[in-house]
This record gives C-alpha cells, sequence and structure tokens, in this order.
C-alpha cells in the first residue's frame, strides 16, 4: 500500500479530499475509515450520508478489485442502503466480495 495514497494502491485524489484512510484491500476484503471533520457533516452536525455512502462504495470496490487476480477496477451499477443511527467520531466500512463474474 501506498502511504502517499492513505493507504490505497492507487491515486484516488476524491478520497484524499476527504481523508479516507485504506485500512485493508487483500484477498477479496476492503476496509476503509475516515475520522469525521466539520467538512463531512450535515446540519445536524452528523457524518452526511454521501459521506457513508462515499465510504460504502469505496470499501465495496477495494474488496471486488482485490478479488480480482487482474487487479482490475470495478463500477457501482446499483447500490442502497439504509441508515440505522446517525454517524459520529471516526467511521469505518468494510467489504467482502461474495461474487465474482465477468461482467
Amino acid at each position: 500500500m501506498n502511504a502517499d495514497n492513505n493507504g490505497f494502491p492507487i491515486d484516488i485524489p476524491f478520497l484524499k479530499l476527504l481523508g479516507m484512510r485504506c485500512l485493508k484491500v487483500a484477498d477479496g476484503e476492503g476496509v476503509v475509515e475516515l475520522a469525521l471533520e466539520a467538512e463531512h457533516m450535515n446540519s445536524w452536525e452528523m457524518a452526511h450520508g454521501g459521506v457513508t455512502m462515499t465510504m460504502l462504495d469505496v470499501a465495496m470496490a477495494m474488496a471486488g478489485r482485490s478479488a480480482d487476480v487482474h487487479g482490475r477496477g470495478v463500477v457501482t451499477i446499483e447500490m442502497k442502503t439504509a441508515f440505522m443511527q446517525p454517524g459520529r467520531g471516526t467511521l469505518k466500512a468494510s467489504a467482502h466480495c461474495v461474487h465474482q463474474s465477468t461482467t
């Protein structure tokens, strides 16, 4: 992992802007972390839903990328979630690849 990229195997400028760190990208797993700052918050002083969704999206992408023997990138086609509680403090998202296809 590259320290210049906050632990991500590739340069993703948007994630640098957010301050997100990659804790794991191997064996079909992806784990990312973000210490929330004022710029990540909504008007209720909790994590903006877009920040949470970005973390989920990136964790899934890292899991998918690490499961591919060719290291190809992935694209999210559809994503849905339900927020159970507000995000505060340091957030961590983890994903595990459960299916791999050629498309």
